[in-house]
């Protein structure tokens, strides 16, 4: 991408890319053919979640990804490991757990033949109560990738939600070499009144407002999907589903109500859920434009302006297709 003017003196040129979220890795030719008149050079894939075993008071992989093939990929490919909550509430042996981490993914890179990766991600929401731990995480991991015999050695990378930008002198700076901003979930799903729980500028404008003064240098994560948010008559939030907005469940058995809201006429089964009738069901879907003008804002913003821009995520080809 090339955006011209403002207050940089040439053009900001971004990589654009993806993650990839599913537990299977299964990329065909026309995958390949993708990537290629794409130029897509890098995919973030997630190899595994890291969670807490109570049993055995110890870490363990979960939601292990699956190879159905290992061919078709971009020339890298870069490791994403999900931290769970219960995880860092648990975390306690830093090193033993870098450890675990970096010989885990060593053996999945090895049986998707990129046994080289540039960068090592991490994913994990923390708080002020949980920080402290997961900076240690991340520098035991830091310390043993610098000792590897990888050359060069990778980068380590964390996401950094919206919240822990704007609320940093509590959540703190990661010690990371680079941060993933993730401009999404920018409101919660739970409330109806919301204009788009995914991604509303407004409330993207308003979390990011310092974002000049955020001392990491950021590359930028923005949304392509969509899901629906159940509510009862009343109004009470029931559930977040999956859902695709054109289903033909919603024009036959709903009716709209303005913006992304919609009521049930009679009672039916949607996504696999039962709605009753007068049940409110909030369709919301991420905009490409939108997440665009938010990408422009921040690249003129950020005096270390990102890399890479990654979408997330690489499964819905109608929405993938609209980010050229």
């Amino acid at each position: 991408m090339v955006l011209g003017g403002c207050s940089h003196p040439l053009p900001l040129v971004t990589e654009q890319t993806y993650y990839y979220w599913k537990t299977s890795l299964d990329l065909t030719q026309e995958d390949s053919r993708f990537f290629q008149n794409r130029k897509i050079q890098r995919l973030y894939v997630r190899f595994f979640d890291l969670d807490w075993d109570p049993k055995t008071g110890k870490p363990y992989a979960r939601a292990v990804l699956q190879f159905k093939t290992s061919g078709n990929l971009p020339p890298q490919v870069v490791p994403v490991i999900y931290v769970t909550t219960e995880m860092l509430a648990h975390l306690k042996k830093y090193g033993s757990t870098a450890d675990f981490i970096l010989g885990k993914i060593q053996i999945l890179a090895r049986t998707l033949g990129r046994p080289d990766y540039p960068e090592i991600q991490m994913d994990g929401d923390w708080t002020p109560s949980t920080r402290e731990s997961y900076f240690s995480l991340l520098k035991a991991l830091k310390e043993r990738m610098g000792k590897s015999r990888a050359q060069p050695v990778p980068d380590l990378s964390a996401t950094i939600r919206l919240h822990q930008v704007k609320y940093r002198s509590q959540t703190g700076v990661p010690p990371v070499d680079r941060g993933i901003l993730m401009v999404y979930h920018t409101s919660a799903p739970q409330e109806l009144n919301t204009k788009n729980s995914i991604l509303d500028d407004e409330d993207a404008r308003d979390y990011l407002r310092d974002i000049k003064d955020y001392p990491l240098p950021l590359d930028v994560a923005l949304p392509l999907f969509c899901w629906g948010s159940h509510f009862n008559q009343l109004g009470h939030f029931l559930k977040v589903l999956r859902i695709k907005p054109d289903d033909p469940a919603i024009g036959r058995y709903f009716v709209h109500l303005g913006g992304t809201l919609y009521r049930a006429e009679e009672d039916v089964y949607l996504g696999g859920f039962r709605y009753m009738k007068g049940d409110y069901l909030k369709v919301e879907t991420s905009s490409p434009r939108v997440a665009r003008d938010i990408e422009d804002w921040v690249l003129q913003e950020h005096p270390n302006h990102p890399q890479r821009v990654i979408w997330f995520n690489y499964s819905d080809r109608e929405l993938v297709n609209e980010t050229d």
